[in-house]
């Protein structure tokens, strides 16, 4: 009898892992009315810009970043019920280093969300059966890992503000949309096949206000809008201050609200900051010694390659034009002091529940 195909947490668990938890509902936006608003950002695009133009601004702005990290994010999940207050911890070092830590008053940690140079790691406390899982970034293209994520996790650091685009790569555009904006897009290969990503960007800044991707078939993959733009002048660079990522098939959607961003200013232990956890009653399970992922099958009329039912990203397509546009250990994190013992077992056939 052939082996039976673990079913891996959707997208939406996924994502769902860094925020969902259960409690008073909250869909309030936390914001400090009396935030200075800052100098003003400089103009460094110029009315006659080209797509290359907008590439070099972008990356210009974001090489500007070593570290970035903060210590008070809240974090806001619209239309979902049942989630109290989560405050988060949110550090990056460019290129592959990131680690997002959410956690509530009353429950304490509910999320450690990280990525190494070696690996990702995804952690939550409703997590059933309990479990981290992991899996090595030289193995995700070819692991059950990209079931659960179409598309790679360092996505999460450019939607953070952080956006490094090709310069290889041959753009579409400027297209300018109704509001102003400027809108360039370029191909790309996801880990489940061909991929169309679109940027828009403030005209004079180079403020990326969105962020696309899309797959072969036109549907969009992710999303990320940028807003509350704050330019710091002793490192002479723009990040927004919210954060909304979206994942449309999953009909998921958050928004990460950040005060005080510090830019280049270190970003704690390296040592712990940059580990995966062992967290005691949590078996750490290797994604990659799950098996591949389903076999792709044939769409309708051939062309790109699908996934199973399972798997299947099920909202209509969105068209893609060629010619216009689209519209620490210090903050009660506890390690266990011995290693988990190895999982065995395959994940539930309903995937992951986080509601208990």
């Amino acid at each position: 009898m052939a082996r039976q195909q673990p079913v891996l947490p959707s997208a939406v668990i996924l994502l769902a892992m860094l925020f969902a938890c259960s409690g008073a509902t909250c869909n309030r936006q936390f914001t400090n009315p009396f935030a200075q608003a800052g100098p003003p950002a400089p103009q460094v695009l110029q009315p006659t810009a080209t797509a290359q133009d907008i590439v070099a601004a972008v990356n210009a702005n974001t090489e500007k970043v070593r570290s970035y990290s903060v210590s008070s994010a809240t974090i806001t999940v619209p239309g979902m019920a049942n989630l109290p207050l989560l405050s988060g911890n949110v550090a990056v070092e460019r290129p592959r280093r990131l680690r997002l830590q959410a956690s509530t008053a009353l429950t304490g940690p509910e999320v450690d969300v990280g990525s190494n140079d070696q690996q990702f790691w995804i952690w939550s406390r409703r997590n059933d059966p309990p479990a981290l899982y992991f899996a090595r970034h030289d193995q995700y293209a070819t692991s059950s890992a990209r079931t659960m994520m179409p598309i790679e996790p360092a996505w999460l650091i450019d939607a953070l503000g952080l956006v490094t685009l090709d310069t290889t790569a041959v753009y579409e555009g400027p297209f300018r949309r109704n509001d102003g904006t400027l809108e360039i897009s370029c191909p790309g290969v996801g880990p489940n096949g061909p991929i169309k990503r679109t940027t828009v960007v403030d005209p004079a800044r180079a403020w990326v206000v969105e962020q696309h991707v899309y797959d072969a078939n036109g549907q969009i993959l992710a999303s990320a809008y940028g807003e509350r733009f704050r330019f710091d002048p002793v490192n002479q660079v723009s990040l927004p201050e919210r954060v909304t990522m979206k994942m449309p098939a999953t009909n998921l959607s958050l928004t990460l609200d950040m005060q005080q961003i510090a830019v280049n200013a270190g970003t704690g232990d390296p040592t712990q900051l940059w580990a995966m956890p062992t967290l005691q009653g949590y078996p750490q399970v290797d994604l990659a010694t799950l098996g591949p992922p389903p076999a792709p099958v044939a769409t309708p009329g051939g062309g790109t390659l699908s996934y199973p039912p399972q798997v299947q990203n099920t909202i209509p397509a969105a068209p893609i034009s060629t010619t216009t546009p689209s519209a620490p250990a210090a903050n009660g994190w506890r390690a266990a002091d011995a290693q988990p013992p190895a999982y065995v077992g395959q994940l539930p056939a309903n995937g992951i529940s986080l509601t208990q």
